[in-house]
């Protein structure tokens, strides 16, 4: 690869992480956006009505968490039928320990009529690293 597709592949790598992740089918009035874990807490912080969803394990959520988050375990079983009965119109920023699980989870979201997620990049570990509150 030459030294400016290298670059082009960067630029455009970065410019997918920090743009709204539009999922096939999905409409304009379902944009789950990606923010910072600094960002995430500065949307928390700014409207009330913003609500945390915690996908990781009771194990982890028990370590420490987000306050006043509501935690849904990925790896249950009834792990969808648990987000089935979130409102979906609401606000969530969404999390998992680094974004994986959570990045894999925006489909069954999208797929159950979830409107406004905002998936916070790195999870739960980014928003440790940027030394914000944990709640235990």
């Amino acid at each position: 690869m030459h030294m400016s597709s290298k670059l082009i592949a960067f630029v455009v790598g970065a410019a997918l992480m920090v743009a709204p992740v539009l999922l096939p089918t999905q409409s304009a009035a379902q944009v789950i956006r990606n923010v910072s874990a600094p960002q995430a807490a500065e949307l928390l912080k700014s409207d009330a009505a913003v609500k945390v969803l915690d996908i990781r394990t009771p194990r982890e959520f028990r370590a420490g968490h987000i306050q006043s988050a509501i935690n849904v375990d990925f790896y249950s079983k009834q792990f969808r039928q648990k987000l089935a009965k979130l409102d979906p119109k609401a606000t969530y920023v969404m999390h998992c320990k680094s974004g994986v699980r959570s990045r894999r989870s925006l489909k069954i979201l999208r797929e159950l009529g979830f409107t406004r997620i905002v998936h916070m990049r790195g999870g739960f570990d980014a928003w440790k690293r940027s030394k914000l509150t944990v709640a235990r």
